[in-house]
This record gives C-alpha cells, sequence and structure tokens, in this order.
C-alpha cells in the first residue's frame, strides 16, 4: 500500500482524483485498503472510495468509457465490473472471485491497485528508463599529493609513480568490463605516454607547489556513509558511558521512591478493601435480589405483552361483528323489501280473483251441462218405459 501511495503522487492524484469530487476525496496513508472496516456503514464508503480510485486508474490507462460506480449501485456489480476492466487492459484472470473486493482491504484489492497503477505509469510517463551512470575517469590528480616524494628523486620515484598510476589504470579497466580488448590496451598505452614526460624534475617541482592547494580534496560528511554513523555511535557511546554514573544514581533513587509509593499503595488498598467489605457484601445480596426482581419484571412483561397482543386480536374481532351487526341493521330498516312483498301480495290477490271468477264460470258451465244431462235422462226414462239397461252403465256417471 506505501508502494501504491508512492505511484499514486508520481500520477498526481491528489489534482486529478481527489480534488475532483465535492467534497474532496480523502487523501489515502499507508493504512487506507490495507486494514479492514469495523462497521458495515465504514465499509460501504470504504468500498466507494476504492471503486472511485479503480475507475480513475482504468481511465488513466486508456479505457475512457468506464465510470465510477455511484453509492446506490450494487458492490458485487461493481467489483465484477473492476475485474472485467482489468481484463480487458491485458491483464491475466485473478484466482479470487469479484466478491473478494467488495470489502475494499486485503492483498486482492491493494494487488488490483498496484497492477493498474503500473500500468498507468507506463502510459503516463514511458520515458521513465533506469539511470545509466558516467564511467569515472581515473583518479590521477589524488594521487599527486600522495606521490609527491617520488617524484621529486626522479627515478626511482618516478618508477614508483607511474607503477601507481598503473595500478589505478588496472583497477579501472577491470571495472570498466564492457569495453573490448583492443579500447584497453590503446587507453594503457596512451596513458603510458603521458606519464613518461621528459618535463624538468625542477619545474614539475614547482608547477606541483603552485597547484598542490587546489589539488586538495576535502571529503564532505554523508549522512548515508557508515563510517560516519559508526563515529556518531561511538561518540554518543562515550557520552553515554559519561552521564551514566550520575544518571544511575539517580534512578536507583527513582526505583526507592517508586517502590515505597507502591508499599503504601497496597498497605491503604489492603486497609479500604478491609472497610468495605461490608458494604461490598450488602452490595452483592442487593445486587442479586436486583437481579431476581428483573428476572421477575421480564416474565410480567412478556406475559403483558401476549395478553396485549390477544386483546388487541379480539378488539378487532369485535370491530369486524360490529360491523356486520351495523350492516345488518341498515338492512332491517329499509322498507323496500317490506314495499315489495306488499306490491306481490296485491298482484297475487288480484290474480286469485281472476282465477276465482274462472272456477265460477266453469263452475256455472258444468252445472248447466248437468242439468241438461239429467233432463235428458228423464225424459228417455220416460220414453222408454221399461227398456233394459245396459250392462255396468252407471246413470250417475256425467257425460
Amino acid at each position: 500500500m506505501e508502494l501504491i501511495l508512492e505511484k499514486l503522487k508520481l500520477l498526481n492524484y491528489e489534482t486529478e482524483f481527489c480534488a475532483k469530487r465535492k467534497p474532496p476525496w480523502p487523501r489515502l496513508t499507508r493504512a487506507t485498503f490495507a486494514i479492514a472496516e469495523s462497521s458495515s456503514s465504514d465499509r460501504d464508503a470504504r468500498f466507494h472510495h476504492y471503486a472511485a480510485l479503480a475507475a480513475f486508474l482504468v481511465q488513466l490507462c486508456g479505457r475512457r468509457g468506464h465510470l465510477a460506480p455511484g453509492e446506490s449501485d450494487d458492490q458485487k456489480t461493481s467489483a465484477a465490473a473492476i475485474l472485467h476492466e482489468c481484463a480487458k487492459l491485458g491483464f491475466d484472470p485473478p484466482e479470487f472471485s469479484p466478491s473478494a473486493l467488495t470489502r475494499a482491504s486485503g492483498k486482492e484489492a491493494v494487488g488490483v491497485l498496484n497492477g493498474l497503477c503500473d500500468l498507468a505509469l507506463e502510459r503516463a510517463m514511458p520515458r521513465l528508463r533506469r539511470p545509466k551512470h558516467a564511467k569515472e575517469d581515473p583518479p590521477e590528480m589524488a594521487t599527486y599529493e600522495a606521490h609527491e616524494g617520488a617524484f621529486e628523486s626522479g627515478g626511482e620515484g618516478a618508477r614508483l609513480g607511474r607503477g601507481a598510476f598503473a595500478d589505478d589504470d588496472a583497477e579501472n579497466d577491470d571495472d570498466d568490463a564492457s569495453d573490448s580488448d583492443a579500447s584497453e590496451e590503446a587507453y594503457i598505452i596512451e596513458d603510458a605516454r603521458a606519464i613518461e614526460s621528459h618535463v624538468d624534475a625542477a619545474a614539475w617541482k614547482l608547477e606541483l607547489e603552485r597547484v598542490a592547494p587546489q589539488l586538495r580534496v576535502v571529503a564532505a560528511a554523508d549522512a548515508k556513509d557508515w563510517r560516519a554513523h559508526l563515529e556518531s555511535a561511538r561518540e554518543h557511546r562515550r557520552s553515554i558511558a559519561g552521564t551514566f554514573p550520575d544518571v544511575r544514581v539517580m534512578l536507583d533513587g527513582v526505583v526507592k521512591d517508586v517502590a515505597g509509593a507502591l508499599e503504601k499503595i497496597e498497605t491503604r488498598e489492603a486497609y479500604v478493601n478491609a472497610q468495605l467489605a461490608p458494604l461490598a457484601d450488602e452490595y452483592r445480596t442487593r445486587r442479586e435480589k436486583l437481579d431476581e426482581t428483573q428476572r421477575a419484571y421480564d416474565a410480567a412483561s412478556e406475559a403483558t405483552s401476549s395478553m396485549t397482543n390477544e386483546l388487541a386480536r379480539l378488539t378487532e374481532e369485535l370491530e369486524k361483528v360490529k360491523g356486520v351487526i351495523e350492516d345488518r341493521g341498515e338492512n332491517n330498516a329499509d322498507a323496500t323489501p317490506l314495499n315489495t312483498m306488499k306490491e306481490n301480495m296485491e298482484k297475487m290477490r288480484e290474480e286469485i280473483k281472476v282465477f276465482e271468477v274462472r272456477v265460477a264460470v266453469c263452475r256455472s258451465a258444468l252445472l248447466k251441462h248437468e242439468v241438461k244431462r239429467q233432463a235428458a235422462i228423464v225424459a228417455g226414462k220416460k220414453a222408454g218405459g221399461k227398456k233394459k239397461r245396459r250392462p255396468g252403465a252407471d246413470d250417475d256417471t256425467p257425460y
């Protein structure tokens, strides 16, 4: 995560990403996406920040069509979209599921951001390459002062100086292993020619005295040099060794004072505990009673809740019954059915009267017919006298 923070600084994310939002995004730290959040609201805000940063890096990598997800978007869908964009950019398929990114913490989330940062840096700064250091010239001038006596003596001293220069050149040639053998030989020959000079020794000495003050090199103290660190450690050790006896006496006094204070505190604590023991027992007893009362109160509250629910259910049923009764009362108060029955009864009476008239007409016709038949029978008896009647004939049977 610390490497990601440095890469984002190279990408100028503070102005290109953080400042573009209102309110601005908070700046990242080394623990932003490395440590998981405890509450769900913090996790949602952290994932929204993570998804927006991933969308920013995807856009820097060349995927202009990808938009940052909103706060109301589904987290699994947003995580799957991030991995899909990574696949489009050429990354290998991950070995974890998209739900691993919804935590916005851990090695999966940090790994995705690291890969996107590397690709964004390659696209944004393609000219960054590993630095190439130039070859250092052989330290010829630095050996002048060391071999001053050799140049003063002339023959043997000159040979010693020549040997020293030859050794330095050999070391430089060994360091420069990339050059060819021919270039090395030419360099040695040219250097030997420069050393085999025919300048007068007295003139050489005068020139050396003139330029010697300018050739002296004062090595500046480097804070990163291990020698400087070692010397500093030695100085601190000497300083500590000088001040430690007095400090030790003072520390021994502090230890004695602290030990005495601790002993007094323990004694006072034992006395206070002894004095408060009856009160502690009483408090413990009352605490137990309070727990029992609380349990009884909880049971009564539960029974009251159940009875309240039952009362609500019965009240609801009572309201339903009242509604039914009111509907029936309204129907009973309505006289429309009674009027309908009266009308139907009037119609039935009229029809009964019509039927009674028809029945009377039919009875009159039958009576007239019967009278005629009886008259015919009487007339037949008078006319026939003793004429035999047909067997089975019934004079009383109507015609």
